[in-house]
């Protein structure tokens, strides 16, 4: 059940920085990233790392230079350290058409 509110919490999260709602989204986030402990149990890792991702989006979108290299490290995470290459791809994909929105709003 604790999987499926982090899954809705960091959903809503991205959902806020897509639709511009960044002083909502970072609220979202900081709340969740807050609330992270030393001692967090590992299978929650993606869930955390996802948040980070997120994160860098919403600096993107605030044009803080941030936010492209935490998105950047992050897929490399679960691309290269967690083996995940589709998943990684398809964060990519979000990322690159962030980048795409942000330059555009310039």
């Amino acid at each position: 059940m604790r999987k499926w509110r982090h899954d809705a919490v960091l959903h809503l999260a991205r959902y806020l920085v897509e639709e511009n709602q960044l002083v909502s989204a970072e609220k979202v986030l900081l709340e969740y990233l807050n609330n992270l402990s030393p001692n967090r149990d590992m299978k929650y890792l993606h869930y955390d790392l996802y948040a980070k991702f997120v994160y860098g989006l919403l600096l993107i979108k605030k044009n803080d230079p941030k936010g492209p290299r935490q998105c950047e490290r992050i897929i490399e995470i679960f691309v290269e350290d967690c083996g995940h290459l589709n998943y990684g791809n398809r964060l990519n994909i979000i990322y690159q058409s962030t980048m795409a929105q942000a330059k555009k709003a310039q």
